[in-house]
């Protein structure tokens, strides 16, 4: 190879490297403050159950108000105001012909992802891309992975078109064993991210009942075994991750990333 083309090389090199910085950056915040933190159990709202287990399609609205409000106008269910506006939402994301959230059981992943789909497309809007990479059950062509995928989480809430939302599971340890036996989960907005860190709006009370960001941190798994009565359990806790720092849980729980669901609208 000539002088000239080692050096045109390397030029295209360091451009295709700039780029790529370019399009995920070390920190993005851009949505944190324009992104609604509501919350599941509102009283106003009148969810069934108190709201108890309506964290997917809260969490869900969240992230399609922000999108409403920055381009597709039509998500955005007529109402008198912003809050009553995302009160429509929310019931309408549970309701049978979209999540099918069960008052007492919540929404699993399939039920998100078509939920997801459906408002969307009713609203007359395309779906670019929408997975989700995780151990829990979901529709064949929706599964990019079967372990949380976090560089996929950062691009697709870096992009003024994208979204993305946690599953995550609330496990006990067991030291004796090394294994982590799930008792239930939860469903979070991401809304940003600092390096490793993720920040997120959760639609719980457990983390209060104003506006609030929370910052996450992940700690890979390097053993044990995810325990459990759901389909795909038990499997090796390999490539997932313990959700610490700002994380609300009860005492004596492990939080970990079960999966995670990204979407790009065009």
């Amino acid at each position: 190879m000539s002088t000239g083309s080692r050096v045109s090389a390397a030029l295209v090199a360091i451009a295709f490297f700039s780029v790529t910085l370019l399009a995920q950056p070390a920190s993005y915040r851009a949505k944190v403050q324009s992104t609604p933190r509501f919350l599941q159990t509102d009283r106003d709202a009148g969810f069934e159950n108190a709201g108890d287990q309506f964290c997917a399609p809260t969490a869900v609205s969240n992230s399609l108000m922000w999108l409403a409000n920055h381009g597709y106008e039509e998500l955005k269910p007529a109402a008198r105001s912003e809050k009553a506006a995302q009160i429509r939402m929310i019931k309408l994301l549970a309701g049978a012909d979209l999540m099918n959230t069960n008052p007492q059981k919540g929404t699993d992943v399939s039920e998100v992802i078509a939920g997801v789909q459906g408002y969307v497309e009713n609203a007359g809007y395309e779906i670019e891309s929408l997975q989700y990479a995780g151990w829990r059950p979901a529709p064949e062509d929706a599964v990019a992975g079967e372990t949380p995928d976090i560089d996929a989480v950062k691009e697709a809430i870096a992009d003024p078109h994208g979204a993305a939302w946690l599953n995550v599971g609330w496990y006990r340890y067991d030291e004796e064993s090394g294994d982590y036996a799930r008792s239930g989960g939860h469903w979070v907005t991401v809304v940003g991210y600092d390096g490793a860190d993720l920040l997120i709006h959760d639609p719980s009370p457990r983390a209060g009942t104003g506006f609030s960001t929370q910052r996450i941190t992940l700690e890979a798994i390097e053993e044990g075994q995810l325990t459990g009565r759901q389909a795909n359990l038990p499997r090796s806790a390999e490539g997932y991750f313990i959700v610490g720092d700002e994380m609300k849980v009860s005492k004596n729980v492990t939080c970990i990333l079960d999966g995670a669901v990204v979407m790009k609208l065009r």
